[in-house]
C-alpha cells in the first residue's frame, strides 16, 4: 500500500494552500487508508485533533524532522504545497532522492515566462501539478511539460452555491491579500473613481475582503481616491481568513466578483464566487483570465501594459478605465443577461467540485508510484 506524506501549509489555515491540503488529505485517507497518510503542516495554528498531523520542528522547511518521519512511516510519496522557489526548500529534493521517495509538487507560476528561480527549484522533481493550463503552459515553455499534469483547485459546491442575500445597491466584491501589491488593489480603486466621476455611475458599492494591515493603507487610499462612500473593507487576519461557510455568505451578498490582479496561477476566489452565482470581471491575463473565458461567466478587462518583476518575468497591469467600463456594463446588464453569466459560472464550478478534482490527484499519485517499466519513456515511465 502506498504511504503518503503531505508537506505544506497547514490544513487548518483558511488559505488556498491550506484548503487544497485539507481536501487532498481527506480524499487520500479515504483512498489509501487513514493509517497510510500523514500531514506535516507549516504555520500550524492551535491543537491538531488528528494524530496523523505531525509536529513541526525548529525549522520552517521541516528539514530537521523530515528525515525521521520519512524513515519512521516508510513514506513512498511526498506531496508538497509550498512556494518551491524559496531558498528554504532547496535541500528537500536531495533528501527525498536519498530516501528513495517520490516527490509530487504543486507548482504555481503567475508570470510569463516561468521564472528561472521556479524552473531551477522544480526541474529535478519527480512530477509536477499545475493548478491551471496557464501554469502548465509556462512550465512547458521551459521544458517541464512532459512531467506536468493540470489539476484545478476544487470548490465545495455543497457550501458554495447560490443563496442570494438581499442588499440595497448593486455590489461588487473583491477578495484577496493586502501583500506585496499582488492583487493590484490600487487599480481597482482607480476604476471605481473613474466609474463614479467619469462614467457617472453612483448607485453601487464595492466590498473588499482583505487585511487592514499591509502594503496599502486603506483609509488613506480611499480618501485620496475620493471613494470613501463607495468602498468598504471587510477585514481578515492574514493566513486565517473566514470559514468556508462564512465566505459563501459574503459571496452571496454581492452581485459581481472583481479582480485587478497582476497575475494568478489559479485564483480560488473566482471559482468560489462563480459557485455562488456571481459573474466575474478580471484582468485579461494568466489563470484568472482562463477561468472566466472557460466558464463564460463574465468579462475580462484589457491590459494596459506589462511590467518586469523581480524574477525577470512579466505581469500585467489592468487598464482601469476599461475595468470601469466593464463594471458599468455589468451594472446595466438586464437580469436575464446576468442570469446567463451566473448560470455559466455555477455550471463551471460544479464541474470542478472537489469530488471530481480529487480523483485526478489519486490517479497522479498511483501513476507516479508505479515502478517504471520502460525507462526510455521518461524518468517516470508514465
Amino acid at each position: 500500500m502506498t504511504r503518503i506524506l503531505i508537506f505544506g501549509v497547514s490544513r487548518n489555515l483558511l488559505t488556498g494552500y491550506g484548503r487544497l491540503g485539507k481536501y487532498v488529505y481527506s480524499e487520500l485517507q479515504k483512498e489509501f487508508g487513514a493509517e497510510n497518510v500523514w500531514y506535516l503542516g507549516i504555520q500550524t495554528l492551535g491543537w491538531q485533533p488528528d494524530e496523523n498531523d505531525l509536529p513541526m520542528g525548529m525549522k520552517n522547511n521541516g528539514e530537521d524532522v523530515l528525515p525521521g518521519y520519512l524513515d519512521k512511516y516508510k513514506i513512498d510519496v511526498v506531496i508538497s504545497f509550498v512556494d518551491h522557489w524559496q531558498e528554504m526548500y532547496s535541500s528537500l529534493d536531495e533528501l527525498f532522492k536519498q530516501k528513495g521517495v517520490k516527490h509530487i509538487a504543486n507548482v504555481t507560476v503567475n508570470t510569463v515566462p516561468c521564472p528561472h528561480a521556479i524552473f531551477n527549484a522544480v526541474k529535478n522533481y519527480d512530477f509536477l501539478v499545475a493548478p491551471s493550463d496557464f501554469v502548465h503552459e509556462q512550465l512547458s515553455g521551459v521544458g517541464l511539460g512532459y512531467k506536468t499534469a493540470t489539476i484545478y483547485h476544487g470548490v465545495n459546491t455543497s457550501i458554495f452555491n447560490p443563496k442570494p442575500i438581499k442588499h440595497d445597491k448593486f455590489t461588487f466584491l473583491g477578495v484577496g491579500t493586502n501583500k506585496q501589491y499582488q492583487k493590484n488593489w490600487l487599480s481597482l480603486l482607480k476604476a471605481v473613481n473613474y466609474l463614479v466621476y467619469n462614467l457617472g455611475v453612483k448607485d453601487f458599492q464595492l466590498k473588499i475582503v482583505t487585511e487592514m494591515e499591509g502594503e496599502i493603507n486603506w483609509l488613506q487610499a480611499l480618501i485620496m481616491a475620493q471613494i470613501t462612500d463607495y468602498v468598504s473593507i471587510i477585514p481578515i487576519v492574514r493566513n486565517i481568513g473566514f470559514k468556508e461557510e462564512e465566505l459563501a455568505e459574503i459571496y452571496n451578498s454581492a452581485d459581481c466578483y472583481v479582480s485587478t490582479s497582476l497575475g494568478e496561477s489559479f485564483n480560488l476566489g473566482t471559482l468560489e464566487s462563480m459557485a455562488c452565482g456571481l459573474p466575474a470581471i478580471v484582468t485579461d491575463f494568466s489563470a484568472i483570465k482562463e477561468l472566466v473565458e472557460r466558464s463564460g461567466a463574465g468579462f475580462t478587462a484589457n491590459v494596459s501594459e506589462m511590467f518586469a518583476t523581480n524574477f525577470i518575468a512579466e505581469q500585467a497591469i489592468v487598464d482601469y478605465k476599461d475595468m470601469a467600463e466593464k463594471m458599468k456594463l455589468m451594472i446595466e446588464a438586464t437580469p436575464e443577461e446576468r442570469k446567463e453569466l451566473s448560470d455559466a459560472g455555477v455550471k463551471f464550478a460544479q464541474e470542478h467540485d472537489w469530488d471530481i478534482v480529487l480523483k485526478d490527484w489519486v490517479r497522479v499519485i498511483k501513476e507516479v508510484n508505479t515502478p517504471c517499466v520502460n525507462y526510455d519513456e521518461g524518468s517516470l515511465g508514465i
